[in-house]
């Protein structure tokens, strides 16, 4: 099947069945015989359509005479993928995106839904560079970088216009990826030389902001990271440097025990497991056997021995615990609005009660992990947003009632720490939006 219909098919099935991007995309590149290029040019048509959804949708409503809710899915997804192709990926010739989309709509509708197509498509093409934006600065705000106007409203009063806007075009502008060096297998210089050998141009991290992650190796785009050598040795993990920090701030060392409340898909996991040499022990919870089994992959692979997976939701106290952990790390469920840049369909699945209900469990798990750690022990909150109401606005509720045992510490090996809490942002820091805190249990 042609590439272009593979990648509007699924775009039907994320949005009509709600199916998770990466997930979908997954699946559909490992069961269908494709080419590499094949693979990263579906990867990028899926995800650039995803993220800029809102923007092509306002661009097809401009120059189609048929309203958005008058065109049935599969042509409209066939709209977006063209006007992506013509708007944003330049390597792409105009005369391809526009003929290609329109056999497609040729085989969903035949030759006068071609024409539709066909009609649209060209207007674009030739008014590319007049579309006009609404003058309301949230509307436009919206419209422009593809963002539910609820979501950037939600942004405007807690950041302002200005901050807004350069969040938004940071997390619609590409990254380098970043691996995580496993420092049990390798040296960053050793992994440096086994990825450029393996035709990955690779360099170690450099951030003034963070000096002390000079385990971190940033690549240029990896199309078939799965099959690399040095992914299959275990010699590193695919992780922002974000997530990284978080390892970092909670500072394990060899000999502890540890407990991650919420630990799918491993990834702290691991790396507090090589932060301590791989002696202790690292309890891993999470509430589904699917995801412990990933985590225990991912510990295989990475030569990880320390890791025990727990089926155990986080939320609901578990006596056997009760302070026994040196260290505790709660890597709390949140609207995960920090890494859009990543999962652009988070951004769509979003509603402000969901802040509230979020907040809510992410309070009860940290009032778990309370009662497991030692006194003289440490406990980490972190999340992958950047609303207060559930990164500062959980650990003042949580304080309110543990602030006898429980005080905020200054995070010194991240110089924007403020007052014991830590933000990260993406246009800011150059990561996925953050937060992290360390509480020292009295």
């Amino acid at each position: 099947m042609d590439e272009r219909k593979i990648a509007v098919k699924l775009l039907y099935d994320i949005d009509k069945n709600g199916a998770y991007i990466n997930i979908a995309l997954e699946k559909t590149l490992n069961t269908n015989e494709l080419q590499p290029h094949q693979k990263g040019f579906i990867s990028e048509l899926v995800h650039g359509v995803t993220e800029r959804k809102i923007t092509l949708d306002y661009i097809i409503s401009q120059f189609s005479a048929l309203k958005l809710n008058k065109i049935s899915p599969n042509v409209l997804n066939v709209l977006r993928t063209g006007i992506y192709q013509l708007m944003f990926m330049t390597k792409v010739p105009p005369s391809a995106a526009v003929n290609e989309s329109v056999k497609i709509a040729k085989s969903f509708g035949g030759p006068r839904i071609g024409g539709f197509v066909n009609g649209v498509l060209r207007t674009v093409q030739r008014n590319s560079d007049n579309i006009s934006y609404p003058e309301d600065p949230t509307e436009r705000l919206s419209v422009y970088y593809s963002y539910p106007l609820e979501l950037v409203k939600l942004f405007t009063d807690e950041f302002g216009l200005e901050f807004t806007e350069a969040m938004l075009i940071a997390n619609n502008t590409k990254r380098p990826l970043t691996l995580r060096c496993n420092l049990l297998k390798t040296t960053p210089d050793n992994l440096v030389k086994n990825l450029e050998t393996e035709g990955i141009n690779a360099q170690v991290y450099h951030n003034r902001k963070f000096p002390e992650l000079d385990y971190a190796i940033t690549v240029d785009k990896i199309k078939n990271i799965k099959t690399l050598e040095s992914f299959i040795k275990g010699e590193f993990y695919v992780q922002d440097v974000a997530a990284m920090l978080v390892t970092d701030v909670l500072a394990p060392k060899p000999g502890d025990t540890v407990i991650d409340m919420c630990a799918a898909p491993g990834g702290k996991t691991t790396h507090i497991a090589e932060k301590m040499l791989n002696k202790g022990k690292v309890y891993a919870f999470d509430i589904y056997e699917h995801k412990l089994n990933l985590i225990n992959e991912n510990a295989s692979r990475l030569g990880i021995t320390i890791c025990d997976t727990v089926l155990q939701d986080a939320a609901i106290l578990c006596s056997e615990y009760i302070n026994s952990a040196d260290c505790v790390l709660v890597d709390a469920p949140c609207s995960g609005l920090g890494i859009i840049g990543k999962k652009p369909d988070i951004k769509y699945q979003r509603k402000p009660e969901d802040f509230k209900n979020l907040s809510e469990i992410s309070l009860s798990v940290l009032n778990n992990a309370a009662q497991y750690v030692k006194k003289g022990g440490t406990l980490v909150f972190s999340t992958c947003t950047v609303m207060k109401e559930e990164n500062e606005g959980v650990i003042e509720k949580f304080l309110q009632t543990h602030g006898e045992n429980f005080s905020l510490e200054q995070i010194e090996n991240i110089n924007t720490c403020n007052n014991g809490y830590v933000t990260l942002y993406p246009h800011v820091d150059g990561v996925d939006g953050f937060f992290i805190c360390k509480l020292k249990k009295h």
